[in-house]
């Protein structure tokens, strides 16, 4: 078994010695400016589905700019979408992040028939809603 004291000298410099670093490692988990983080949290975003040309894939997003995402998914930057063609915006919400992130979990953790479900309540005939963003 390896000795603290026969390298460090004492059993309390080794123990200050991680103590320390226990505090260095937790002072780094807390930096940030805590005004910043709380204007974070309120900002918006939205839940948003996309599927291919035949409807057959569904993709479940979040994103604090839709417009910015549905280019890089144009543009083919996601390997999901670029793989499997998936371009068209089929439905959208528009909530505050931590309700956006909530609700994109409970979105993917449903069946298919239950995402068909909610996208022809909003979107019966599946219409492309990302005219305006490409």
């Amino acid at each position: 078994m390896w000795n603290a004291t026969a390298k460090s000298g004492c059993s309390t410099c080794f123990t200050n010695r991680m103590m320390g670093f226990y505090v260095i490692a937790r002072s780094r988990r807390r930096r940030g400016n805590p005004k910043k983080n709380a204007e974070s949290a309120m900002e918006s975003s939205y839940v948003y589905i996309l599927t291919n040309k035949l409807h057959t894939v569904l993709y479940v997003g979040v994103t604090t700019s839709l417009s910015r995402r549905m280019k890089e998914h144009a543009a083919g930057q996601s390997a999901f979408t670029r793989r499997y063609n998936v371009h068209k915006l089929i439905y959208e919400e528009y909530r505050d992040v931590r309700d956006a992130i909530a609700r994109k979990k409970q979105i993917k953790s449903w069946s298919r028939k239950r995402k068909i479900g909610l996208i022809d309540s909003q979107n019966s005939l599946w219409k492309d809603l990302s005219d305006g963003f490409v």
